[in-house]
């Protein structure tokens, strides 16, 4: 297996680490990149969260443990529920078919807590976790993130819809979303070398 130098999101999220807006919606946009990939070749992760994503010294995310993939959304036992409950999208707890957009969920979910540095969806017990997926709304952004840029809500908003008709139907389009915002904000220094982890949608997995 590829040894990559770095730190996984996870850590960057616990450490608290001080990144610019542009820079966390850059982990995000190649995120959704990779996942693109994935999903063109009929490939769901099913387990997109913080630790299962490595961002490399270089500034490469690298998405990793496919342990659990579904090929053509169906797992190998598609009667067992697997996946974190924290991430896991609605279709994927009731134990239904899953697609691309089940993993948009994962990221959208992801794309939150990186914002916030506070999980979306996270209770007491796995239950309520479980529960809050299901049936409850993340704590408005306005209220965890000072300052939030208006356009950027309903882009986070879309891809954590609970109908995965209402969600981005794509993880290229929530990448393109998040580009086309990222480049509006003001240029500001950067803070790291995650600066360097978007990659176009043309390109292959990182």
């Amino acid at each position: 297996m590829e040894h990559v130098a770095g730190q996984s999101l996870a850590d960057v999220i616990a450490q608290r680490k001080p990144l610019s807006l542009g820079a966390r919606l850059e982990i995000i946009e190649s995120l959704c990149w990779g996942l693109a990939y994935a999903h063109r070749a009929g490939i769901v992760h099913r387990d997109i969260k913080p630790s299962n994503l490595l961002i490399g010294d270089d500034g490469i995310l690298k998405v990793l443990d496919f342990g659990i993939a579904a090929v053509g959304g169906l797992s190998p036992a598609d009667d067992v529920v697997v996946g974190t409950p924290s991430y896991m999208s609605p279709e994927q707890i009731r134990g239904e078919q899953v697609d691309g957009r089940s993993d948009v969920f994962s990221a959208g979910a992801v794309l939150y807590e990186l914002l916030t540095y506070t999980k979306a969806f996270q209770g007491s017990s796995t239950a309520e976790t479980i529960n809050r997926v299901l049936s409850d709304a993340p704590a408005p952004l306005t209220t965890l993130l000072p300052g939030a840029y208006a356009a950027l809500i309903p882009i986070v908003e879309r891809s954590l819809e609970k109908d995965r008709d209402r969600r981005y139907a794509k993880a290229g389009d929530l990448g393109d979303d998040l580009r086309r915002f990222r480049l509006s904000l003001a240029p500001s220094p950067r803070t790291s070398p995650l600066s360097r982890a978007s990659r176009s949608p043309t390109t292959g997995p990182t």
